[in-house]
């Protein structure tokens, strides 16, 4: 449940499936209380052991649909969410069939949360990344929104009969920048 406000945050789920959020921060605060109960002495350890694991799946099993939607919706960051989501339950039913004897102890088993948690941070920084990489595009073409009244009356000035603007990515790195494509005045025919 720790990672329900990243999970909230990075689909914008606030926005696009506000009483899904609203359920998993509920788990989380579910999970949170359980956590405490058991720590006091509260719960016994079986009881808290299976409702951290229900817990724990619930709110991985809440967001997949939603980033599931988002990724259809061409989100490249909710794909990375979708794989991580996916990792993250393999890692916890793969320490639940230990615990509970369906698996057989060996090296693999033993430490297949580790490498299943690894893996989903590493993609929980894609996720980041992506975001990121959002953030920066939609800096890029505000700035380029505010540069095109001055850059249309200068063009005006210099005589520009049309002047179209174009962003374009390029080729060094992820900015884009801004084009200019200019047709001069052409001398009219009488």
């Amino acid at each position: 449940g720790a990672n329900v406000p990243f999970l909230i945050a990075a689909l914008d789920m606030r926005l696009h499936a506000p009483r899904i959020a609203a359920v998993m921060r509920g788990v989380a605060w579910a999970a949170l209380v359980l956590a405490a109960l058991f720590v006091l002495d509260r719960v016994p350890y079986p009881w808290a052991a299976a409702g951290g694991m229900a817990l724990g799946l619930l709110h991985l099993l809440l967001v997949l649909p939603v980033a599931l939607v988002r990724l259809r919706a061409g989100d490249r960051a909710a794909a990375y969410l979708f794989g991580g989501c996916i990792i993250n339950v393999v890692g916890v039913a793969s320490i639940a069939a230990l615990l509970r004897g369906h698996v057989p102890v060996g090296f693999l088993s033993l430490h297949a949360v580790q490498i299943t948690f690894a893996a989903e941070m590493v993609a929980w920084l894609m996720v980041l990344g992506a975001r990121l990489e959002q953030l920066r595009r939609a800096a890029t073409e505000a700035q380029h929104r505010r540069q095109q009244p001055r850059l249309r009356q200068a063009a005006i000035e210099y005589g520009v009969r049309r002047a179209v603007f174009e962003l374009r990515p390029r080729p060094e790195d992820a900015d884009a920048e801004l084009v200019l494509v200019l047709q001069p005045l052409e001398a009219e025919l009488v």
